[in-house]
Order: structure tokens, then sequence, then C-alpha cells
């Protein structure tokens, strides 16, 4: 069979299928254990409502940039792969990358001649071996954290552990943005510099809570805006590849 043939399979389409039930099964149990928590501690019901929504809202900015590379990884990987990948992760840079690494060991680059079965293979394990780590990870912690955190509260001051968690945060974010910006060129920065100063504007100003609810998504587009007129003005660069 040509690898073209082989990417299309129906079973292919049937294991991205089992893969997608189990991806939405995680996702209910997740939302019933939130709603049964909620509950448990009396939210506000209004409140879990704008929560919900605005989570939903901020989610169509990074689906966006899934949607842009759809159509480059179809033609690399088949429809039943891109479904998997990019709903199990959704990091098609990462995914593009790992599997170009993992057919590199064969001497192939994804997409391009001389691309064949093996090579597809190569760069499947490749995905989901990578992919493993922080999904097993997820499925073994997240519902042992509750009994971490009371048990370091138990022994330690807990605003000190309160502390130590949202410094974890501010270091996990902190990382991703240098990653995004250090040596990417002065347009990054500049998209990071206005979403920064947006986010910071709305909370200060303004109290319309359907706004506040659409902060990110706001300050993200107006993070490429900026960068996209100033680059058209020359005022910052992009680095060529």
């Amino acid at each position: 069979m040509e690898v073209k043939d082989i990417m299309n399979d129906p079973g292919l389409w049937i294991g991205a299928a089992v893969m997608m039930a189990a991806l939405l099964g995680g996702c209910l149990a997740f939302l019933k254990a939130s709603l049964k928590e909620a509950e448990n501690l009396n939210m506000d019901k209004q409140k879990m409502v704008a929560g919900v929504r605005s989570a939903c809202i901020t989610t169509v900015g990074p689906a966006l940039a899934c949607v842009v590379v759809l159509v480059s990884f179809l033609n690399i990987f088949g429809a039943p792969t891109t479904w998997m990948r990019l709903n199990d992760v959704g990091a098609a840079r990462s995914e593009l990358g790992v599997s170009t690494i993992a057919a590199g060991i064969l001497g192939q680059v994804p997409g391009e001649a001389g691309f064949d079965a093996q090579g597809f293979a190569y760069s499947l394990w490749g995905m989901a071996l990578n992919n493993f780590g922080w999904l097993f990870v997820t499925l073994v912690l997240t519902s042992r954290m509750g009994k971490i955190v009371d048990s370091l509260n138990a022994k330690f001051n807990p605003k000190m552990i309160n502390m130590v968690m949202q410094g974890a945060v501010f270091g996990l974010f902190g990382y991703l943005l240098v990653n995004a910006t250090y040596k990417k060129g002065s347009a990054y920065l500049a998209a990071a510099i206005a979403s920064a100063i947006s986010m910071f504007l709305i909370n200060k100003f303004i109290k319309n809570q359907r706004l506040q609810e659409l902060a990110l998504g706001i300050a993200m587009v107006i993070g490429m805006i900026v960068a996209t007129v100033l680059y058209n003005m020359g005022i910052v660069t992009i680095p060529q590849a």
C-alpha cells in the first residue's frame, strides 16, 4: 500500500475515534468533578456560568492557531492522525518537530519525497511517546493534588505554600513568555508588551463583567494588531527563517 493510503486507512480512523472517545470521557469526568466541588464550596452559580463562558471564549484564539496548521498537517499525516493529534494535545508545532526527529532516524522528512510507511510509523510513535509523559502524569496525579496540598498546609505555613504555588504559576508563564520572545525578533516582544498593557488596563478600569470575561482574548488581539502595525511601519522586526 502507498503511504497516503495507509494514512487514511479505516483502522486509523477507528484508533483515532477511540482516543477521541477517551478524551471526551475525560473532559466530562473533569466537568462533573468540578461541578460537584463547586457545589461543595457553595459557589455562586452566576460566577460558575461566567467562568465557564469566559473559558469557552478564551479557547477560540488558541483553537484558531490549530486551524491555521490543519491543512499542512492533513497533507503530511492524513485526516485520522490530524484529528487525533490536534485534539489530544493541540501543539502542532511540537508534533511536527517530534515527528521530524523520529522520521529523521531513517533519514526521512515527513511530507517530502521518500517518506514511506516506515517513516510514518516512526512519526506516529514519536508523537505518541512525546505526549505520553504529561498525559500520564495528569492521569495519575490530578486526583491526588488536593491531598498533597492539604498535607503541605498541615506541615508548613499555608500562606507560604500559597506563595510557592503562585510563584510556580508565575515561573511557568514567565518561561513561556521568555521562550516566545527571546531572540525571536522585536515584533514578538512588542506583541507581548501590548497584550500585557491591554490586560492590565482592562482589569483596572473596565468593570463590565462580560468584557472582563473577554479580557484575555481582547488582549491577544490587541497584541497581534500592534505588532503587525509596527512591523509594517518598519519599527519592529521578525527574524528571517
